[in-house]
């Protein structure tokens, strides 16, 4: 495959690795940080990779919002989706 698309796969696959932290945060309401996201994936066997790069879809699911309810400090700070249960 020729170098330059390698390069532009790479990128865009870089920027999308690098949402997820945000995607997390404004699911969970609030502050997420890279090593909660790192030691989360390690506790799923079928996740691998390194931070930001991880074998996870880029068709994501919003997971529904009863999975925080148990949480509580979810949903305590202004990181907000625009999504209904």
């Amino acid at each position: 495959m020729n170098g330059w698309i390698l390069n532009r796969l790479r990128e865009i696959l870089g920027e999308f690795n690098r949402l997820i932290k945000h995607l997390i945060e404004e699911w969970a309401g609030r502050y997420v940080s890279q090593s909660d996201v790192e030691a989360a994936a390690e506790l799923r066997p079928k996740i691998r990779g390194k931070y930001p790069r991880f074998n996870i879809s880029r068709h994501l699911v919003l997971p529904s919002n009863v999975r925080l309810a148990n949480i509580q400090l979810a949903k305590t700070q202004n990181y907000e989706l625009c999504a209904e249960d």
